[in-house]
């Protein structure tokens, strides 16, 4: 049962994609199924209400210093993202994604001892700014406890418990995302967020 359904959605985004792309050619067809991936994943996440008592507000950046992995089409999205923004921001990014980079191949814990927030996140707002261009990872990130994110920053080791059924529906996306986008040529390999994106500027 399970397969059929991710079989089901990774069909979609298939199709999608090259019904999508066949429309406008601006993006690639692996951007495409990118895009259509989040916009299925957020449907199902409100239809379902998996995030209703959600912790998760504007302002609040804890998860913001775990690493995120992105697939390569999900770095080329980002990547036109950052490169439309004003200058000064655009160096900014850029600087602070190489200093992020440098610790990339850090375990996860050594990674979040650094307390380096990501390079997308605005300082200042406390908000992202590829906010609608986050990678799926990004997305699927839920907590409902803040105090618990916090201490998750300050001692890795505790992390954050999520719920059973984000953490389903999370790997069931990517499982579909990656079938659709071998069949679409494309490499659905994730590899490190910073890195990634600087290798496409």
């Amino acid at each position: 049962m399970v397969l059929n359904t991710l079989k089901l959605l990774a069909d979609r985004i298939v199709c999608e994609a090259i019904e999508i792309h066949a429309a406008d050619s601006s993006k690639t067809l692996a951007e495409h199924a990118i895009l259509f991936a989040r916009l299925s994943n957020d449907m199902t996440i409100g239809g379902l209400g998996l995030f209703a008592d959600s912790a998760c507000k504007r302002g609040c950046w804890y998860c913001c210093t775990i690493p995120v992995e992105v697939r390569q089409a999900e770095a080329d999205l980002i990547a036109k993202k950052l490169k439309g923004m004003p200058k000064d921001i655009y160096n900014e990014t850029v600087s602070r994604s190489m200093e992020n980079a440098k610790h990339e191949g850090d375990d996860v814990d050594g990674y979040i001892k650094q307390k380096l927030p990501c390079a997308f996140l605005n300082k200042k707002a406390m908000c992202c700014r590829i906010y609608d261009d986050r990678p799926l990872n990004c997305r699927n990130y839920d907590s409902g406890n803040r105090d618990m994110c916090k201490l998750a920053v300050g001692n890795p080791v505790q992390g954050v418990e999520r719920s059973g059924q984000i953490i389903q529906h999370n790997f069931a996306v990517s499982l579909a995302l990656e079938d659709a986008l071998e069949r679409l040529g494309a490499d659905p390999i994730q590899t490190p967020l910073h890195k990634t994106v600087l290798s496409r500027l």
